[in-house]
């Protein structure tokens, strides 16, 4: 269900904190780690949607060079 919403998840043992309960340091290391999981998603989305738009910003200027240089003579299934 986490993936589907693009949502950090840790998996975390419930009985190591449910018997100590959640003190200190506990708590903030599942916020770390929650925080370091939610970062990485981030920057693997946009790493992907990077790729994407690069390749299609090379494919064009590709098309422009190749254009400049041969001009109107540019067979179409190269277009």
């Amino acid at each position: 269900m986490a993936k589907l919403t693009n949502s950090p998840f840790v998996r975390v043992e419930a009985t190591k904190y449910t018997e100590v309960g959640y003190v200190g340091k506990d708590v903030s290391t599942i916020i770390q780690d929650l925080a370091k999981i939610g970062v990485n998603n981030y920057k693997t989305r946009m790493e992907k949607v990077l790729k994407e738009l690069s390749e299609t910003v090379k494919n064009e200027v590709y098309l422009q060079i190749l254009d400049a240089m041969v001009g109107e003579s540019l067979p179409e299934e190269l277009k």
